[in-house]
């Protein structure tokens, strides 16, 4: 099994085209991620009030939270890719299902006309009999 381009999880079998999977674990990671701000912004604040000379620390702390928010925010922008491009598959089905009732409605036509078809030719070919057995008759009639 891979893990999946969008939500870098491994999909279970019945999930695997199921785009709501994805959107569900990329929530449960931005939930993570807002967990993890709160927390790092709780410890900021600490260390602030008894480091106030470790500014090199406070300094990491913040890049870190400014990661953090970089994946926050690259984390609902994939939500809101996935979003749109589950809009744009569902359309694409209503799209698909309206051609196959078209084509559907065609075969039917086809079906009609070729049962007509049928029955013409079985008209024609029962003419010619009857023509052949008149011809055949009118022989039998000169003969004698």
């Amino acid at each position: 099994m891979k893990k999946c381009e969008y939500c870098e999880t491994v999909h279970p079998d019945n999930q695997a085209s199921n785009p709501h999977y994805c959107i569900a674990r990329l929530s449960e990671r931005v939930e993570k991620y807002e967990a993890a701000l709160a927390e790092r912004d709780r410890t900021i604040a600490e260390w602030k009030a008894a480091w106030e000379t470790e500014n090199a620390a406070v300094k990491k702390a913040e890049r870190e939270i400014a990661e953090l928010k970089a994946e926050r925010d690259k984390a609902i922008e994939d939500v809101t890719i996935l979003t749109q491009q589950r809009r744009n598959l569902l359309d694409e089905r209503a799209t698909l299902k309206g051609e196959i009732k078209q084509w559907e409605l065609i075969a039917v036509a086809q079906v009609e006309e070729n049962e007509r078809l049928k029955a013409e030719v079985q008209q024609w070919k029962d003419l010619a009999f009857a023509q052949g057995m008149k011809l055949k008759m009118g022989e039998a009639h000169d003969e004698t």
